[in-house]
């Protein structure tokens, strides 16, 4: 059973360990991950693109069963495993890998792309269509300390941008912003894409 006490205890002390600074030595391939789910499985896709075409090179996906409910600020107890089983099947290493969750904007600042650039070791960029925590104020999210950037593509559609792991919030928004051309991160695009047709396909089976 799902402790919500122990899991914010581990949040709470692997939040230090979270590099806000950009580690990266190339910037070539950018991976977006999302996850669907059927009941109790979990449907995830990695999809990685060119960074600088912005082309679709690979995807992949995976099928986990779920057995933590979804509780806000938690998500990545839920997600996680689906995730990394998604991406661990590409057979390219991106540079960088944006995630459909949060990343420092976040209670404990350690969310669902906290997390997973903490296991993977890499850089990681949360980027949520709601936010979860902190005040808007101009183009920035705050708390006590800056958390993240409200970036707007038009007056009603926006998205939160924030640091996951070894990556400056500079540099983060500079990546989302690029890869946006029409009006959303391109690899996080295709990744819910996938992972709903994925999910799809799954449920026409079960039928």
């Amino acid at each position: 059973m799902f402790c919500v006490e122990k899991a914010l205890k581990i949040q709470e002390n692997l939040a230090k360990f979270i590099s806000r600074k950009s580690e990266f030595k190339k910037l070539e391939v950018v991976a977006g991950v999302d996850a669907a789910y059927i009941k109790d499985l979990g449907v995830g896709a990695a999809v990685t693109i060119d960074y600088f075409t912005l082309k679709p090179l690979e995807k992949a996906f995976s099928i986990f069963k779920v057995n933590v409910p979804y509780i806000p600020g938690f998500l990545a107890f839920r997600e996680l495993p689906v995730m990394l089983k998604a991406l661990k099947a590409l057979s390219l290493n991106p540079d960088v890998i944006i995630v459909n969750g949060h990343g420092l904007a976040h209670p404990r600042k350690f969310g669902l792309a906290c997390h997973l650039g903490f296991i993977l070791n890499k850089p990681t960029i949360g980027v949520a269509k709601n936010r979860l925590y902190g005040i808007e104020k101009e183009n920035f999210l705050i708390n006590s300390e800056l958390i993240g950037y409200v970036l707007r593509f038009n007056e009603k559609k926006k998205v939160y941008v924030s640091i996951g792991n070894k990556i400056s919030l500079e540099d983060a928004v500079k990546i989302v912003k690029h890869c946006s051309f029409k009006g959303f991160p391109e690899p996080l695009k295709l990744a819910h894409k996938e992972a709903s047709r994925k999910k799809q396909e799954l449920m026409l089976k079960q039928c």
